[in-house]
């Protein structure tokens, strides 16, 4: 029920009296008042409203407000009446006629009586009230209820307290509140909630509103969160060469987010993770296309694994934004896979030349990778894709390597994960990341399987030491926060994948610190795994230490 929505004499009353110098309000009936108070006037008012209301349903027919004075509400209730009938007549559009419900103890007639008042309170009608009327008694007691609608409300201004980088349009469409169109109740208490799709953006305090010459005006006190960064990891991979040299990887990630104040976003990428190895990746993202609902993202992925194979995909997604914080999403994505040196093909590896298109549709919640601060907090996504595969007979590898191949086949997967953070006692909490995959194919190849290993997957191993078919990574970690955003942890990573027919369980742990700094992030984690075929050895430590920049 609208927050705003009052009750006979209630709702003419609350200028004068609740919207008054102090900061917290009580309710009192017939001299005793209540223990709980109220931080403003509207909640008071809503509290006392549905007191009022349930004693009407009680008999207490001449239940109602005394007077209102300071930052008090005094009621009163009434005597009981025992038999009684309660009627409400209202005009249903669908059926074009009048609809009388009664008696007053129906649940049919209350429910009604709350949808009226929502569907007012939601198209223009903030100040509508409902009141008893004709309170008379013959054999029974009997009065007739009914719903005035006040003065049309339509939005008016959006007030923000400080200056903030966001453009009023952009605004506007993840508020879905537009200038001149019927004040919406239900539209103004989701703002929270749909603020928080806005990552760049902290909300410092509840929304107010005012109503003024048949408008409202609403206030935000908004305060920009620096999200645009640029990270740089640097890893240290022991004995992985003849000659047991030290191999130092890089990482590179650059992420510009509110551009020209809108929500575009752009995201790059790159990470040689091996000798002779690399992956680059580029995004751009787009929300509310030509002001609708639906935002659009283009995403191109290229990896290359040493004088072996390339792999290119392209992705095109759109979607709709839903409930609080998620999203709907559909899309098409073009994969290919070229042999580098196809001379050298091996059929017992599974790498060949292929093309895959596939279509999807999934849920996740917005902004799904963000690191967490302190407290509680929950991320997931889900996804299932499917389409075609063909493998490319390469002109440079002799034909009758191909005999043996299912060239045509489909191609469909699940992927989901999830992420939660539980605080357990101040400033300590437990934080859980899952993540899996389902791949189904009759002519599975290694060079598109995914790749698995390293800072951002399991730690303890290379960067995209493992090829997976079906896998299940399970990251926990128990953190000691010192401050919203840094914290030193302990971690144990496991992971259980299936590669062609072959199944292994690789495990990771160690401990790493979180330092969050007027500029950035400083990443520090040290970690050793083991795995079916590979023992714990602690001189075999990785080290990974990283830096990102937020501006």
């Amino acid at each position: 029920m609208s927050r705003i929505l009052t009750l006979c004499i209630l709702a003419l009353v609350i200028d004068s009296g609740l919207h008054g110098q102090s900061s917290s309000y009580r309710i009192v009936l017939e001299g005793e008042v209540s223990a709980q108070q109220y931080q403003d006037s509207l909640l008071a008012t809503q509290s006392a409203s549905e007191m009022i209301r349930t004693w009407w349903r009680q008999g207490y027919l001449f239940a109602g407000v005394d007077s209102v004075k300071s930052s008090s509400v005094y009621l009163h209730k009434g005597e009981q009446v025992k038999d009684f009938d309660i009627s409400f007549t209202y005009y249903d559009a669908y059926i074009d006629s009048l609809i009388e419900l009664k008696p007053a103890r129906s649940a049919k007639l209350w429910k009604s009586i709350d949808m009226q008042l929502d569907h007012y309170a939601n198209n223009g009608y903030p100040f509508a009230r409902v009141s008893l009327t004709t309170i008379q008694k013959a054999d029974k007691w009997s009065a007739e209820m009914s719903i005035e609608r006040g003065p049309f409300i339509e939005f008016d201004t959006l007030i923000l307290i400080q200056n903030v980088g966001l453009g009023r349009k952009y605004l506007y469409n993840t508020l879905k509140i537009t200038p001149g169109q019927p004040y919406s109740e239900s539209d103004y208490e989701k703002i929270p909630d749909r603020l928080e799709r806005l990552p760049f953006i902290e909300i410092q305090r509840e929304p107010e509103v005012t109503f003024v010459d048949n408008g409202s005006q609403i206030y935000l006190d908004l305060q920009e969160s620096r999200q645009s960064s640029f990270e740089g990891v640097i890893g240290f991979l022991p004995g992985q060469s003849s000659t047991n040299d030290l191999i130092v990887t890089g990482y590179l990630d650059l992420n510009l987010a509110n551009l020209f104040k809108s929500g575009k976003g752009v995201h790059f990428s790159w990470n040689r993770f091996a000798d002779q190895s690399q992956s680059t990746s580029i995004s751009y993202s787009h929300p509310y296309l030509l002001s609708s609902p639906l935002f659009l993202n283009v995403d191109f992925n290229l990896l290359k694994q040493d004088t072996s194979f390339l792999n290119q995909s392209w992705q095109l997604e759109s979607g709709t934004y839903l409930w609080k914080a998620s999203e709907l999403f559909f899309g098409f994505t073009s994969y290919n896979g070229t042999l580098i040196e196809p001379d050298i093909l091996d059929l017992t590896e599974g790498i060949a030349d292929y093309e895959s298109k596939s279509y999807h549709i999934g849920l996740r919640s917005s902004y799904p990778e963000l690191p967490f601060g302190i407290g509680k907090h929950f991320k997931y996504a889900v996804k299932g894709s499917i389409g075609d595969k063909s493998i490319d007979k390469n002109p440079a590898v002799m034909a009758e390597v191909y005999d043996t191949l299912e060239l045509k086949t489909q191609r469909w997967s699940v992927t989901g994960m999830s992420r939660v953070q539980v605080p357990i006692k101040n400033q300590l909490a437990l934080y859980h990341e899952l993540r899996g995959q389902v791949l189904y194919n009759n002519q599975l190849l290694l060079n598109e399987l995914t790749r698995l290993g390293g800072l951002r997957s399991i730690r303890g191993f290379n960067e995209n030491f493992f090829y997976a078919k079906d896998f299940i990574l399970s990251r926990l970690e128990l953190r000691q926060y010192f401050e919203k955003r840094s914290f030193v942890m302990l971690f144990y990573d496991a992971l259980y994948l299936q590669s062609f027919n072959a199944n292994q369980l690789a495990q990771g742990f160690g401990l790493g610190l979180n330092l969050n700094t007027s500029n950035g992030l400083f990443t520090f984690a040290t970690a050793v795994g083991r795995a079916d075929d590979i023992s714990l050895d602690f001189t075999n430590i990785k080290v990974h230490i990283g830096y990102s920049s937020r501006f």
